[in-house]
């Protein structure tokens, strides 16, 4: 699975990200304070609005889920 996220346009932290998910086994997220990871898993959630740019789930917008 993978995930891609461009020009999210957050004042903090992330702007863009692009990695592969495993189909199996455990993802960390790790980094310091502020750097978005929280911010990442929320957009992954669908949970974070409003975002510009465009964040893909296995090639498919997040908005659209």
């Amino acid at each position: 699975m993978s995930f891609q996220a461009k020009n999210l346009g957050f004042a903090y932290g992330l702007a863009d990200a692009t990695f592969e998910l495993p189909a199996t086994g455990l993802v960390a997220v790790v980094g310091p304070n502020g750097a978005g990871k929280s911010t990442l898993v929320s957009i992954m959630a669908g949970l974070k609005r409003p975002y510009s740019g465009s964040c893909l789930y296995t090639g498919k917008e997040v908005r659209d889920w």
